[in-house]
């Protein structure tokens, strides 16, 4: 979906956002395990919260996926005249 020139940098946010998550998500679910531990509900409430917390990320990413507007990328002629001959000239 990246247009020729812009690829690297679309892989490079895609790389960006997923080692965010890996990062934020561990921290945010650590965060409300302690507050559910201080408000002093059992040891079990408190590993049943994580529950509520995938549901809201769930529903974040269907959001987010169902903003994306393009779909496969659509070549004209011209890209594929040339996607051809360089793949001739690779041969």
């Amino acid at each position: 979906m990246a247009p020729m020139g812009r690829i690297g940098s679309y892989t490079g946010v895609y790389y960006l956002f997923s080692i965010l998550a890996a990062i934020v998500s561990p921290t945010l679910m650590g965060g409300i395990f302690g507050l559910v531990t201080l408000a002093g509900y059992p040891e079990v409430t408190v590993y049943m919260s994580i529950f509520p917390y995938i549901i809201v990320c769930i529903i974040l990413a269907f959001i987010f996926i169902m903003r994306v507007k393009r779909g496969e990328a659509k070549l004209t002629k011209e890209e594929v005249a040339t996607l051809r001959l360089k793949f001739e000239e690779e041969k």
